[in-house]
């Protein structure tokens, strides 16, 4: 079965409206940036970079294989379109909860930002658990790819986000 291209129209205009949200939230509160990474700098700080287009690439290899494929399930469109909505809605929520951190300090953001993050993380396990799953000879290498990639975007989700930089900032 082919993921339904509406589906795909509502994952992409969400993940337009989250990186719009990004640039509203910082442009409204531009003093926050360098706070927003606390003590993440240099080497480290350039690795975030690269590794936020590595995650970028390995969403949108999920994206484009998905337009290829016929070879999913029903009940893995349905996974899969949930797990994909709740990485982009639980992210719109990052950015704010974590300036309203950098102003009032109080724990009840500290937990909901750990928990954001967690969650995105943990839906980007769940993705690619279902692309790891799909039985698609067809397209074994882009289906390949876009598990690999979906595993980068957890490993930098979970390490990266949820680990590394909550620890440098939240602490």
């Amino acid at each position: 079965m082919k993921f339904p291209n509406t589906l795909l129209i509502i994952i992409s205009i969400l993940g337009i409206i989250l990186l719009y949200t990004y640039y509203y939230f910082l442009m409204e509160d531009k003093n926050n940036i360098p706070k927003l990474w606390g003590n993440v700098k240099g080497n480290l700080l350039n690795f975030y970079y690269f590794s936020m287009i590595l995650s970028a690439i390995g969403f949108l290899i999920l994206v484009f294989y998905l337009l290829s494929s016929n070879s999913l399930t029903e009940l893995q469109i349905k996974q899969l379109f949930s797990a994909l909505l709740s990485i982009v809605i639980i992210s719109m929520l990052w950015l704010p909860l974590s300036l309203l951190f950098l102003r009032d300090r109080q724990t009840i953001y500290k937990i909901l930002i750990l928990l954001t993050l967690f969650l995105v993380a943990v839906s980007s396990f769940f993705a690619s658990y279902i692309v790891y799953n799909i039985k698609d000879k067809e397209h074994e290498f882009l289906k390949n790819s876009a598990f690999i990639g979906m595993f980068y975007l957890f490993l930098h989700t979970f390490f990266l986000d949820f680990i590394i930089w909550s620890s440098n900032v939240l602490w």
